[in-house]
């Protein structure tokens, strides 16, 4: 890409060549945005765990339990209550006087008190790896969801380094019941829990988390207007897949149903994104392509040669005014008359005259085509001019009534010689 920006840049002035780059660069943008869309390992894409899916079958037979890590914690939790219930036994026996120990009082409860710190560190040490274990180890997670492809893409994408409750919150009472329901029923399914909702999301991306790219993502065209104004959950569009994050190229669809493209030309290939720019870096850029945007693509000899001195033009529209992309008609009167609708006296009333195109070009600023001649060539004038072909109305006037009577007053008052004698 940057090859091409320096190439286009030397280009200079060479407008064919410079069509020819950009038309290159947009092709490569589309392929590196179809590259991104996909860039998951083949054993992933296999087996897509789908939000539906999350749902671990056959709880006592799971794979991928870290058997290792839990008797870890088992042991020194099971330890911290042998040595408490000791020293509880200890205490009491002492107090009976059946536990006779031959020391001053003053030692004993110093040896009380050594074993009773023994057993809180012990204790607290237990009771922290067990949290650390259950909140902040995605293991624990994985040893009732078995999500094989979730997992994967998890590991591939860029939350990799965040941890599974960072996003997935369930509140005390929720943990409670699914711990009560294991317990007590052993289900063949977990039920649905921890969704995250769009505030979890924007404590990172809506100028939260760390300096990464996507750290205020909510200020990109896209989504200022989904996730700002239209208040969209973005698991919406993220979360199609489980852990993929980065939307498959279906997913414009399920909200834009029925969105036609115009077959013209390669449109009907081109993902939304090539287009409407998402998360473009310029926060000031319309999601709704305008006339630079249409031009990154569109920029060859005829646009160049007719828009581009549009700066002299008394208007200045966007492409968009005409060119309406998600249509399947192609421009013709229709478009031209919702803004031209008084275009019917003179010439525009013959009937050879009726398709605005014909005389017109599209991209051209100025009123008239130069040259008549171009439809009626075969034409023999009835008076002599400079330039025949190129000054037709002067007699034939464009936008009164007598576009094909005799305008021999007007021939008269111009002095104009005819072609067999002379005017009196």
């Amino acid at each position: 890409m940057a090859d091409l920006d320096g190439r286009l840049a030397a280009a200079g002035n060479n407008a064919a060549e410079r069509a020819r780059l950009k038309a290159a660069r947009s092709q490569l943008r589309g392929l590196s945005h179809s590259l991104d869309l996909i860039s998951i390992t083949r054993a992933a894409a296999q087996t897509l765990t789908t939000a539906d899916e999350v749902r671990a079958k056959a709880l006592p037979h799971l794979a991928g339990r870290d058997w290792g890590r839990g008797l870890r914690v088992s042991a020194l939790t099971l330890a911290a209550l042998v040595i408490v219930a000791a020293a509880a036994w200890g205490v009491r026996a002492l107090r009976a006087g059946k536990l006779r120990v031959p020391l001053p009082k003053g030692k004993k409860l110093l040896i009380i008190a050594a074993i009773a710190g023994s057993l809180g560190v012990a204790a607290s040490v237990a009771g922290y790896r067990g949290y650390r274990y259950v909140e902040h180890d995605p293991k624990f997670c994985t040893s009732c969801h078995t999500m094989g492809s979730a997992f994967a893409l998890w590991e591939q994408s860029g939350h990799k380094n965040v941890e599974c409750h960072t996003c997935h919150k369930p509140d005390v009472a929720s943990n409670l019941h699914q711990l009560w329901v294991y317990a007590t029923r052993r289900p063949d399914e977990v039920v649905k829990h921890a969704e995250v909702d769009r505030t979890v999301c924007e404590q990172c991306h809506a100028g939260g988390g760390n300096a990464s790219k996507w750290n205020r993502v909510v200020e990109t065209p896209g989504h200022r207007v989904h996730a700002g104004k239209q208040r969209v959950e973005c698991v919406q569009c993220h979360g199609m897949s489980v852990h993929r994050f980065v939307p498959p190229k279906e997913t414009c669809a399920t909200c834009h149903k029925n969105v036609t493209l115009s077959a013209a030309g390669s449109m009907a290939e081109m993902h939304c994104l090539q287009c409407h720019p998402f998360t473009a870096a310029d926060t000031n850029r319309p999601l709704k392509p305008d006339r630079a945007a249409c031009l990154e693509c569109h920029e060859g000899r005829q646009v160049s040669d007719e828009v581009f001195p549009a700066a002299k033009a008394p208007m200045k529209w966007e492409c968009g005014k005409c060119h309406k992309p998600h249509e399947r008609l192609s421009i013709g009167n229709g478009d031209c008359r919702s803004c031209h609708n008084t275009m019917t006296e003179g010439v525009h009333r013959v009937k050879g005259h009726s398709e605005c195109l014909d005389c017109h070009r599209p991209h051209a600023w100025t009123t008239m085509v130069a040259n008549c001649t171009g439809c009626h060539a075969a034409i023999v004038p009835a008076r002599h001019h400079p330039t025949p072909g190129k000054f037709c109305k002067d007699c034939h006037g464009a936008w009164d009534d007598e576009f094909q009577g005799p305008r021999t007053a007007k021939a008269k008052k111009a002095k104009v010689q005819p072609a067999g004698g002379t005017v009196k």
